[in-house]
């Protein structure tokens, strides 16, 4: 696994109001932002460094089940539902490897449920493959029946092209 040279890249938590959840935690000393919606999310972040926390809202669901991203997230929108019902929740966390086809294909020769996910929407500067490793071990504390939540997700940036940040 040396080759993957596996490091945390960011952890997704799922919110009922982004500006308000940015504004907590600008509030609390950890300046964070808030981006434009789109394609029915919005999000924002608290920033470390590369790594991050990804704070996501749901702002138009119809617009969101057309997506590609919302696509995607079909089996996950459940526990969205009940994450933001219960006032906003961790979702998930992403790890970035080398390559995520050859971790992906490799995880599956193991035996894992791998699922391999290219997000490319026209007229974003940013694209991105994620590989969802759907029977990683629960996080403690986590008691969610439908997965992913308190899952691993693997992802690998495949563009270094990113929007500037306010």
């Amino acid at each position: 696994m040396t080759s993957e040279s596996p490091e945390f890249d960011h952890l997704l938590h799922c919110v009922p109001g982004v500006a308000s959840a940015v504004a907590v935690c600008t509030a609390a000393g950890l300046p964070a932002h808030t981006n434009p919606p789109y394609l029915g999310f919005q999000n924002g972040a608290w920033r470390l460094d590369v790594r991050y926390v990804e704070i996501l809202g749901i702002v138009d669901r119809d617009e969101v089940a057309g997506s590609p991203y919302g696509r995607a997230m079909t089996s996950w929108m459940p526990v969205v539902d009940d994450l933001v019902a219960d006032g906003g929740g961790v979702l998930n966390f992403a790890v970035n490897v080398t390559d995520v086809a050859a971790t992906t294909e490799r995880l599956r020769r193991e035996g894992h449920e791998v699922e391999l996910v290219t997000f490319a929407t026209e007229g974003s500067p940013v694209s991105f493959r994620e590989a969802f490793l759907r029977d990683a071990p629960r996080w403690a504390g986590s008691s969610s029946p439908t997965p992913p939540a308190g899952r691993c997700a693997i992802c690998r940036l495949t563009s270094a092209t990113r929007s500037p940040r306010p």
